[in-house]
């Protein structure tokens, strides 16, 4: 349904991620809208129990209706609507949400964002110009009234960014271990950080999320498929049907990046089922066209690792170079983050703005396969979408420091 949208969805995801506002994006098709009853959808509900407006969950169909007072947004003022929030006897009691007057608002296919504060909703019409225009404008009276609304919670952010700069005033640090892992453990010990292999943030309450250069994907969270409920039931059956042979290191690979804009070399994409809550790693026949389901994810829990691991983060960049046989990082930019957007996250995987790696391989020894070996199922996006993802995000050049 959010495909359908007259407008992209990425290009104004800023006014309200920028703000730190969760926002939940509606497109009304032309039935919908000719009724003002539109399906209340997955991405839709989640926005509404995170923000304790509504829960669905314990809503019997054709039980009383919730009304929520909600202002259509514009860029003269707000008008006080009404929404109504149920489920019908009818359609097997599939969650609704009508708004009041909503015709007068919007057009079948215009992309509409909700927020809410206070208890109460706020309805905007992206396709707007002069609404777009508002929430641009340093003296417009959207941004304004997002500004009014906006909240912000420090925390011990500063503490660390003087430890890294200090960091950073050493130079080139050696590895303290080789391999993919060595930028974080390094960074780790010299800020005095004992390892660790739980899930808890790193210091104090702040996740550190470490990577060589400036231009890698970063890793948001790693989470393997639900393979209770998947086809493919386990790694090693994924990999023995879509891995592939490496020659070079006489194993087989399953080193492959999915994403949902277009399949991989080996037929594998991704698509949201926004009806069910639900991430579905996809796979199509290159001969017939054939798509046919691998694994999936509950989306509610791709959303929970999301906002646990990342309440407040440093995303910490560094140069890297060998030197004979060891590794060397000069830990060189910081990007602070906190509070993630977390009901945007299937659309921006819908977006391919966030993607999946599979990390693993099999060896083969004497003819016998032995056991996967994998370095888990990453979540990744680049640096700079972390702001569709993020609000605020801070950037620092920690030579701006010296």
């Amino acid at each position: 349904m959010l495909k359908s949208s007259d407008i992209p969805i990425p290009e104004v995801l800023p006014y309200f991620t920028s703000k730190g506002f969760d926002v939940a994006f509606i497109v009304p098709t032309e039935t919908g809208l000719q009724k003002a009853i539109l399906d209340a959808t997955g991405s839709v509900r989640e926005f509404l129990t995170k923000n304790s407006i509504h829960d669905y969950d314990v809503q019997e169909p054709g039980s009383e209706k919730i009304y929520v007072t909600t202002f259509f947004c514009d860029a003269n003022g707000t008008c006080e609507r009404q929404a109504s929030l149920y489920r019908p006897k009818t359609k097997k009691g599939d969650p609704r949400i009508w708004f009041s007057r909503l015709k007068s608002f919007c057009r079948p296919h215009n992309l509409l964002g909700m927020i809410a504060h206070e208890g109460e909703l706020y309805l905007f019409n992206l396709s707007n110009f002069q609404t777009r225009q508002s929430l641009e404008d340093e003296r417009g009276f959207l941004r304004n009234l997002l500004a009014d609304m906006a909240r912000r919670d420090d925390n011990v952010a500063g503490e660390l960014l003087t430890k890294l700069i200090a960091v950073y005033r050493k130079g080139f640090i050696r590895s303290v271990i080789a391999g993919d892992t060595g930028v974080g453990m390094t960074l780790e010990k010299q800020l005095g950080i004992a390892p660790n292999p739980d899930k808890a943030p790193d210091y104090r309450g702040i996740e550190l999320k470490t990577k060589r250069g400036k231009t890698n994907r970063s890793t948001l969270f790693t989470q393997v498929p639900d393979w209770s409920k998947s086809k493919i039931g386990s790694a090693t059956d994924l990999i023995d049907t879509y891995g592939y042979w490496n020659d070079q290191k006489q194993r087989y690979d399953m080193n492959v990046t999915v994403r949902a804009s277009a399949p991989n070399p080996q037929g594998l994409f991704l698509s949201v089922d926004d009806d069910t809550d639900t991430l579905h790693n996809l796979h199509i026949n290159s001969e017939n066209r054939e798509v046919t389901e691998v694994v999936l994810w509950e989306l509610k829990k791709l959303r929970d690792r999301l906002e646990e691991k990342h309440k407040e983060t440093f995303w910490i960049g560094a140069h890297a170079e060998m030197r004979d046989a060891d590794e060397y990082f000069n830990y060189f930019e910081v990007i602070h983050t906190h509070s993630p957007i977390s009901s945007l996250l299937g659309l921006l995987i819908e977006e391919s703005i966030i993607t999946v790696d599979y990390l693993m391989h099999r060896r083969v020894v004497g003819g016998k396969k032995l056991a996967v070996r994998s370095r888990g199922v990453p979540f990744k996006i680049h640096p700079r979408n972390l702001k569709l993802l993020m609000p605020e995000p801070s950037y620092f050049n920690l030579a701006d420091f010296d």
